[in-house]
């Protein structure tokens, strides 16, 4: 049996169109349909299924995000569902669709090769593993931005908006140190420090042009782009969605890692595959679990 577990919230309350599309992409007719945000016992349908069954996750890189770490919180793992796992992309950013597939066409992904493994996040004492990347600056701003216009309004939320607002004038810039694999570094004018298990964040910036979320030697890329002047960035950011930006050697260091912990002079917002935790005054990343 097929059990779809879907997010409507997702991609602006428009994700629910996307289950016709869903149900003609798979090959048997026994299907059942549950709205992860009303449905209680997904938790228990899950651990019940056996090697037969076939779980689909849909939903945007956030609700990825919370299936994979309700299976590394309560399960220990996610091999410890026996069932077939899946993941149709109905989100409006879809990095995670982006990375694996390279165009914009949605397809079921058959899920749990990339998620086995993962690397996580520390903050505020609470490990969290993450499919895409994490990090503060503008990405951190941005989600905390389109969170509190979420909370304020139904509209949907225009992320180019608000990232060109922090361009302009919003977003201030900030100072940290970040330890990378036992090497220090201190970086002033941040407008961005991440750490990246995919190439792409921010529906469709080419952050981590070089990085494999698949290889054998496990890292992250980590990604800084800092002493930049507000002018600069008009130039420089466009290229990230291409990832051109890495010839900017005096502003962008990228260096795979294993180990990162980032210390900020004062508390500001990360973003975990898009999710914004405010109010942070460090992080540590593992690929080693």
């Amino acid at each position: 049996m097929i059990y779809v577990f879907y997010n409507p919230l997702a991609n602006n309350k428009k994700a629910k169109k996307d289950l016709s599309l869903i149900a003609s992409l798979l090959t048997e007719n026994d299907i059942s349909f549950f709205d992860v945000t009303q449905e209680k016992n997904v938790k228990s349908l899950l651990i019940g299924l056996s090697p037969k069954d076939t779980a689909v996750i849909a939903g945007g890189d956030g609700t990825l995000h919370r299936f994979v770490n309700m299976l590394y919180d309560d399960f220990g793992s996610p091999s410890s569902i026996h069932a077939k796992l899946l993941f149709f992309p109905s989100g409006s950013g879809n990095d995670f669709m982006h990375d694996i597939h390279h165009s914009k066409e949605k397809k079921l992904i058959d899920l749990k090769k990339y998620i086995e493994n993962l690397p996580s996040v520390s903050i505020n004492g609470k490990i969290h593993h993450f499919i895409n990347g994490t990090g503060a600056g503008l990405d951190g701003w941005c989600c905390y931005e389109a969170e509190k216009s979420r909370q304020k309004s139904d509209k949907p939320i225009n992320y180019t908006l608000i990232a060109a607002r922090g361009l302009l004038y919003a977003y201030k810039p900030f100072s940290a140190t970040a330890v990378v694999d036992g090497i220090p570094h201190r970086y002033n004018d941040i407008w961005l420090i991440s750490s990246m298990n995919g190439r792409y964040f921010g529906g469709g910036m080419k952050v981590a042009p070089e990085q494999d979320r698949l290889a054998k030697d496990k890292t992250v890329s980590f990604v800084a782009a800092h002493s930049l002047k507000r002018r600069q960035t008009f130039r420089i950011f466009p290229e990230f969605l291409l990832g051109k930006y890495v010839r900017r050697k005096n502003y962008i260091d990228v260096i795979p890692a294993k180990k990162i912990t980032v210390t900020f002079d004062n508390p500001v917002t990360i973003q975990i595959d898009g999710e914004a935790f405010p109010n942070v005054t460090s992080y540590s990343v593992d690929c080693v679990r």
